[in-house]
């Protein structure tokens, strides 16, 4: 079942025009939170994909936290197809080992001379062939065949604000071959169906380009 979010906010939005007037009267349940600043609420993205609300605004709420309410219903799983163990030791500068033993990998924090990998790296690479292989199923649905050479850049920062440490993407796609409109389609419906695309939507910054 997919998950559910109610909102609502007090006092009114203060919005920028003509966020402000296009916003007005708006149905919640044709507004979708992109992103949140989570420390004072003072940055949301919403996207508006109403008829009356094709556009993405930035507003600048200017309220505290407790003003803004978002009640978040978390999916649940039917059936679970694969359960991934791993045992992870030291932390940034340890190690980490799958339970089968595949995934035996030396960790090292980002910008330092240790020679091993970082979870960014891994969630980047993780990421990106979860993404390809929702395009595939997307592909199927459109009757199109998915490029052999499907590639998929993905950037992974790691940063900081005043609420702490942070991360945002960015998803560069190669679909060679393929016309402009289609492989749109693919991307668009590859990033609605990927896990990774749903467990970080509404939480963190990311952007997914078609090259």
């Amino acid at each position: 079942m997919p998950a559910k979010t109610a909102w609502s906010l007090a006092p009114p939005i203060r919005a920028p025009s003509p966020a402000s007037r296009l916003l007005q009267g708006a149905d919640p349940g044709e507004v979708t939170f992109v992103g949140l600043d989570s420390r004072l609420c003072s940055d949301v993205y919403i996207e508006c994909p109403s008829s009356t609300l094709k556009a993405v605004f930035l507003i600048y709420l200017n309220v505290h936290k407790p003003h803004f309410n978002q009640e978040i219903i978390m999916t649940q799983l039917d059936k679970v197809l694969y359960t991934a163990k791993t045992h992870t030791t030291g932390g940034r500068d340890g190690a980490s080992r799958s339970s089968d033993g595949i995934l035996d990998i030396k960790l090292s924090s980002p910008g330092t001379n240790g020679g091993g990998t970082n979870p960014e790296q891994l969630f980047a690479a993780g990421w990106s062939a979860c993404f390809i292989g929702a395009m595939g199923v997307a592909a199927k649905e459109l009757k199109v065949a998915l490029p052999k050479d499907v590639a998929v850049d993905t950037e992974v920062d790691l940063g900081t604000n005043e609420g702490g440490y942070l991360l945002q993407a960015r998803l560069n796609v190669s679909l060679p071959g393929l016309d402009r409109e289609t492989a749109q389609k693919l991307v668009d419906t590859g990033h609605k169906y990927c896990p990774y695309s749903k467990a970080t939507r509404n939480n963190i910054n990311v952007v997914v380009k078609l090259a």
